[in-house]
């Protein structure tokens, strides 16, 4: 795991090209992406949840659909924490 105890300003800088004023920016984006996020999740839970009471299975797709979501949740709390400085989808490159 990466820490940036010991990281000096310019090295935090040089971390994120575009500057701390952008990064400011996508951290609010994801954060507001964030909370439209949980609140899909729990739809998606509840959904789960009476599929599951009325067909004793679970729906795949739903649960793929979840795992999924729960992904770019991780990668969103990564960006927002500092833990990484990889944007999450809609910005992810393709293939990272």
């Amino acid at each position: 795991m990466t820490t940036y105890e010991h990281e000096t300003p310019q090295e935090a800088l040089a971390r994120y090209p575009g500057g701390m004023a952008l990064r400011a920016l996508h951290m609010l984006i994801f954060a507001i992406l964030f909370g439209f996020a949980e609140t899909l999740l729990l739809l998606l839970a509840l959904l789960q949840l009476g599929w599951m009471v009325f067909s004793k299975k679970r729906n795949p797709s739903l649960a793929q659909f979840g795992d999924q979501m729960a992904r770019w949740l991780r990668d969103v709390a990564r960006f927002q924490s500092g833990a990484s400085d990889d944007k999450p989808f809609p910005w992810k490159q393709a293939g990272q």
